[in-house]
């Protein structure tokens, strides 16, 4: 994959494609929460929308919010920190390396702006996609659902 299959251009058409593939991933996957389109715009300006191409065609996105963290002291510098909030690849495209692919120049992209960390949350099923490209496990996230259907 080259620089050309990742691109941060939310455009009209292209914020109408992730949002339809933001939807495609509610239906597929149960934790996956719809995201508004204003949050969509929003996040736009406080982070970054990659969208993810494979033979010319939007196959996944990737949304990332920033964090800037203040020192805990005067002399510590402040932690410049990106969320890697979603990473999503169409159902028919995944297991062909696009998505690693797409998150190794996701993770070239923020080293270049600055950025000294990227965090996420995600199910223990992806843990291990996650730690071949360089993560490491820090915190254990837990939650109990309390209106289970």
């Amino acid at each position: 994959m080259n620089s050309n299959n990742l691109k941060n251009n939310l455009t009209p058409n292209t914020l109408s494609k992730v949002i339809s593939l933001d939807k495609l991933a509610s239906k597929e996957i149960k934790w996956w929460d719809v995201t508004p389109c204003k949050e969509f715009i929003e996040l736009n300006k406080k982070g970054f929308i990659y969208t993810i191409t494979y033979q010319k065609e939007i196959v996944g996105f990737a949304r990332m919010k920033v964090h800037l963290l203040k020192g805990q002291n005067k002399e510590s510098k402040k932690e410049k920190k990106i969320e890697l909030e979603d990473l999503y690849v169409l159902k028919e495209y995944r297991k062909k390396g696009i998505a690693s692919n797409a998150l190794k120049e996701i993770i070239i992209n923020t080293k270049k702006q600055g950025f000294d960390k990227i965090t996420l949350n995600l199910p223990k099923k992806l843990e291990r996609f996650y730690k071949r490209v360089g993560f490491n496990t820090n915190f254990i996230h837990m939650s109990l659902m309390l209106n289970t259907k």
